[in-house]
């Protein structure tokens, strides 16, 4: 069988904790996939310099973005027009993509056509930039994002679950009631925080023994 070797590009910042758990680190990236700016993008190409410089990059290697957005698209656009091979010598790419709207300052902002039409057309104009077959898009495991990216982009998507750590209890829960639920993450509409909302609204008159902490 042949060697796969596996190696984690993280932020230039990362710390001695994070890094120990990565195996094969790259501490190179400088920026997230948020905010969408030019200065995001160019960090992304610089990025992607490094890694060809360092590794020497061949069709035979697969780079997998696990969150990937506007910054993303133009940053790897850039890497590629720059690249002295043709398109079909290019590294593998995948994109994967958890949200088809950038994080808005204030949640209600989805809602308005108007934001959607622009970042639907931004999107479009980076997809755009992507020529070679060589580049991959997935989204989480959800058919609705799926379908979405799909439309914006013209392109095959398929899905790919989210990474993240199992988490295992540290307390054995002997009671059953009271019970505490949490929601944890940012409080934005594609996240869901409406519907959570809507559901305690529902629920909590029937059950006072449920503490609901947002």
């Amino acid at each position: 069988q042949n060697q796969i070797d596996l190696y984690m590009v993280c932020r230039r910042d990362a710390s001695d904790e994070v890094l120990s758990l990565l195996g094969s680190p790259v501490p190179i990236l400088r920026r997230h996939c948020f905010p969408v700016t030019n200065e995001s993008a160019d960090c992304v190409y610089e990025a992607l310099r490094v890694l060809n410089a360092r590794f020497r990059l061949t069709p035979n290697d697969v780079l997998l973005f696990s969150s990937a957005y506007i910054n993303e698209i133009y940053g790897l656009a850039h890497f590629q027009s720059e690249m002295s091979c043709s398109p079909f010598d290019m590294p593998m790419v995948a994109l994967t993509f958890h949200q088809l709207f950038p994080p808005f300052e204030r949640p209600d902002c989805i809602a308005n056509p108007a934001e959607r039409s622009l970042w639907l057309g931004r999107l479009r104009s980076a997809f755009e930039k992507l020529v070679s077959p060589a580049v991959m898009l997935f989204t989480t495991e959800s058919t609705e994002l799926s379908t979405e990216i799909a439309a914006v982009s013209g392109r095959t998507v398929g899905m790919l679950p989210f990474l993240f750590v199992p988490l295992h209890p540290r307390i054995n829960r002997k009671a059953r009631w009271p019970l505490t639920c949490g929601f944890m993450g940012d409080g934005r509409a594609e996240k869901g925080l409406p519907e959570v909302l809507r559901c305690i609204q529902d629920f909590f008159p029937a059950c006072s023994d449920v503490r609901f902490v947002i």
